[in-house]
């Protein structure tokens, strides 16, 4: 035996190429300077921190980690734990070099045949260099490389071996056993001691007790026998720790059997759970975390969407950030009361609430009456319906009259007043209507019908504002263009909510509760809406965050933002990363933007507003919608300082046919539905969403301090628009001028007036001196009948004198 083990101890030194004194390391001495020359180096990268993310006032969202490790300093760990974890892995520690030759050959001898109970021989920096390599491995996600760092191989001994020299001319002793406590791995996902006192013990590093200290010093050769999975054999491996203590005189016999008398406690831990789905809000937390994945900082774009997103995920769970979002969670909460008191988790109904500050594009909540989850019988999805797909949303709704505010900000952009009137009918005949698309004029079978067939003759465009009046508002998109309300919309913000999901809308089951409305998007708002009439009422699939989102430039004097839920972020180091911006510009002029406030505070201040009225009566504007069948409810409101969207519309992943199929054909509607905790739902959109935007909306401007302040009002350019001469129609026959005025945007009308020329004689035109406005086509009633006679008339039987006299 003596010489097998004289053999290998010269070729390990052979092997290593170094003195024989840097493994005898007698008392702590320095190795040769020899030492210093050898060309192996190990990199310490930072070790895995797990990311925090928490709410605008500092209480935690959620982590993200792939680790669940927390860093701390040396003076930071209870010195129970540190002798605990020398006496069982490496006593020897502060007294040897990188090796230790003494427990090296040890080990040999006792795990040579014959020989007693096995052990690894390795030092603690050794068994570091162990955990570095490993670590390094799987923040690249090498599956080989981790394998590698842990084959059981003499090569790797040597390498590890060389590794730990070095280490040990860049860090003092204390560094090192500092590091290892924060590397070590101590199963049931916990890494590092003080992630491992938090999940065991409900406690910090610093507070270890000895008994806890000395079982979570055995776990880490040993981590799948950690207490969670098998706490007789943690409990025996701590009794081992202690009983090492007192051998090398760590602890008295006495404390040793103290500690021994402690009792594992599996409920005393806290359970450390990665990612969204157990957070508060995961909703929120998904929309945060994907906005962070969104972020070039953590990672380049590699031309691979899914590699992209891996990689940045690796950054994000393995860095150690501290990331605030702006929401608070008072307002949140409140949010979220005002949606699931008024729709249960398993209604067949969505509810959804958005709310963003305007001029600066922050969330201010965003709340949904579905659970996060995949049990289905709970009510539990997992898409945020309050979003686009790309943030973790469904397909999207259509939020029907709420686009005619972009209708009535393109008219006022084109310089047509509010003032502008239009015969508005029941139902329109618009087939043979000359439309403006970007690419030109065109045509399209299109019936207009308001709703009921309701006629509701002249209208400007306050009162059809109020009356939601489709008739009056295809006109005006009309005389606007298709192409340029779409522009006008896109500039907002506006955008298709799924434009990857051309296939589920098409299907025959969407096509049989929403027939009509294929669609092929192609992601550009334009061009796949500029020909589509149906526009103005809401015929696009969109989100109520981007709703809230293009509102609130309204309510910034037409200022857009993006919105955005990250407000801070900061790495291990306190160092402060820039968050993405809400690149606010002004997207529509402040008068015009002015103009639709103006048009909409009409709205709140009619029936349109009524069910929606804030504390204190402060100065609110508001657009609803409803879609053609019904089937969802819109409520759109905002004041200079905030901007809600609250939504009610039918789940259709959770269409019952045992009700919905009392219908016509089988189409899902609102009208007359009772909801779980018996409200009943009549169906309109200015009654039922504003159940639920009024009191989050109420409680946010409590709980953030808001403001009670109107809206700036708009220039008479706006209100009465531009003075300007009407085309000149001298000589022209009645239909002539007609057509060159209504070409010209005015509203031609038939007027009659007393003139010496005989009845019916065309007169001429007259205009309002403003753009936009009405002109009379006059026709002449014959000259103007002369007064009756003053004399009194005789009633037969009078005599002359009478008739002739004047009494």
């Amino acid at each position: 035996m003596f010489m097998v083990v004289s053999c290998l101890a010269g070729l390990l030194v052979a092997g290593l190429a170094i003195p024989v004194a840097a493994m005898a390391g007698v008392a702590g001495t320095a190795v040769s300077s020899s030492l210093s020359e050898l060309p192996m180096y190990l990199a310490t990268p930072p070790q895995a921190q797990k990311t925090r993310l928490q709410m605008s006032d500092g209480s935690l969202l959620a982590e993200f980690y792939d680790e669940n490790r927390l860093i701390v300093s040396l003076d930071e760990i209870s010195p129970y734990m540190q002798k605990a974890q020398l006496a069982i892995e490496d006593h020897r520690f502060y007294e040897h070099g990188a090796l230790d030759l003494k427990g090296f050959l040890q080990a040999v001898i006792t795990n040579l045949p014959g020989g007693s109970e096995g052990r690894g021989g390795s030092t603690l920096t050794q068994q570091y260099v162990k955990q570095v390599r490993v670590e390094e491995a799987q923040s690249r996600n090498d599956v080989a490389g981790v394998a590698e760092a842990q084959d059981p191989s003499l090569k790797r001994k040597i390498l590890e071996m060389r590794y730990a020299i070095e280490l040990e001319n860049r860090f003092t002793k204390d560094e090192i056993l500092n590091n290892y406590l924060n590397i070590a791995y101590y199963g049931d996902g916990a890494y590092g001691v003080e992630a491992a006192a938090h999940h065991y013990f409900n406690t910090t590093a610093a507070k270890l007790t000895l008994g806890q200290a000395a079982m979570l010093a055995g776990i880490v050769q040993y981590p799948s026998r950690n207490p969670n999975a098998d706490v007789e054999s943690a409990t025996n491996r701590r009794d081992t720790v202690l009983a090492q203590m007192v051998k090398y005189e760590y602890i008295t016999q006495a404390e040793a059997d103290e500690a021994m008398k402690e009792v594992y406690d599996p409920d005393q831990g806290t359970d450390a759970l990665s990612g969204c789905a157990n957070s508060r809000y995961p909703f929120v937390c998904q929309y945060a975390e994907l906005a962070l994945l969104d972020m070039p900082y953590f990672g380049a774009d590699t031309g691979n969407a899914e590699r992209t997103a891996q990689q940045r995920k690796t950054t994000l769970y393995r860095g150690g950030y501290t990331i605030t979002i702006v929401i608070n969670p008072a307002v949140q909460d409140a949010a979220q009361d005002a949606v699931s008191s008024l729709v249960a988790p398993t209604d067949r109904v969505v509810g959804v609430m958005a709310m963003v500050q305007p001029g600066t594009g922050k969330i201010i909540a965003m709340a949904q009456n579905r659970p996060w989850g995949t049990d289905t019988s709970t009510g539990a999805i997992q898409y945020n319906d309050a979003v686009d797909s790309d943030m973790g949303g469904r397909e999207g709704y259509q939020l029907g009259s709420t686009f005619k505010a972009f209708t009535i900000a393109a008219a006022l952009d084109s310089g047509i007043p509010p003032t502008k009137v239009f015969n508005s009918p029941g139902r329109l005949d618009m087939s043979k209507t000359q439309w403006k698309g970007c690419d030109g004029s065109f045509t399209t079978p299109y019936q207009a019908q308001n709703a009921n067939a309701a006629g509701f003759g002249k209208q400007d465009m306050y009162k059809a504002a109020i009356n939601s009046v489709n008739t009056y508002f295809l006109q005006l998109e009309q005389m606007v263009g298709v192409c340029k309300t779409v522009q006008m919309a896109s500039s907002l913000g506006v955008k298709e909510a799924c434009p990857e999901c051309d296939d589920y809308v098409n299907t025959p089951e969407f096509q049989a509760a929403y027939p009509g409305t294929k669609e092929d998007y192609t992601g550009d708002l334009v061009a796949d809406f500029n020909t589509r009439p149906s526009f103005t009422l809401g015929s696009l699939l969109s989100s109520p965050l981007n709703q809230a989102t293009a509102f609130a430039t309204f309510a910034a004097r037409g200022i857009h933002c993006d919105p955005i839920i990250l407000g801070a972020i900061t790495d291990n180091a306190g160092k402060s990363i820039e968050v993405p911006s809400a690149n606010c510009a002004q997207a529509i002029r402040p008068e015009v933007a002015d103009g639709v406030n103006r048009i909409l505070s009409g709205v709140a201040q009619s029936f349109g507003g009524s069910y929606a009225t804030l504390p204190g009566y402060r100065p609110f504007a508001c657009k609803t919608g409803t879609d053609n069948e019904t089937s969802s409810l819109t409520f759109a409101g905002y004041t200079p300082e905030i901007a809600g969207v609250a939504l009610l519309a039918v789940d259709r992943d959770r269409v019952y046919a045992d009700y919905w199929g009392q219908y016509p054909q089988g189409r899902p509607r609102l009208i007359g539905y009772t909801l779980e905790n018996g409200t009943y739902l009549p169906g309109y959109s200015h009654v039922d969403p504003p159940r639920m935007w009024r009191p989050a909306m109420s409680a946010a401007i409590e709980i953030l301090g808001l403001p009670a302040t109107g809206f700036t009002a708009p220039p008479a350019s706006i209100l009465v628009g531009a003075k300007t001469a009407p085309p000149d129609t001298k000589g022209m026959s009645p239909e002539q001028a007609r057509k060159v005025l209504e070409d010209a945007g005015y509203l031609v009308d038939k007027k009659e007036v007393y003139d010496d020329s005989p009845k019916g004689t065309y007169l001429g035109a007259t205009c309002e001196p403003y753009a936009y406005s009405t002109c009379d086509l006059t026709y002449s009633q014959g000259p103007r009948p002369k007064p009756p006679s003053s004399k009194p008339t005789t009633s037969p039987g009078d005599d002359d004198d009478d008739e002739e006299g004047g009494g």
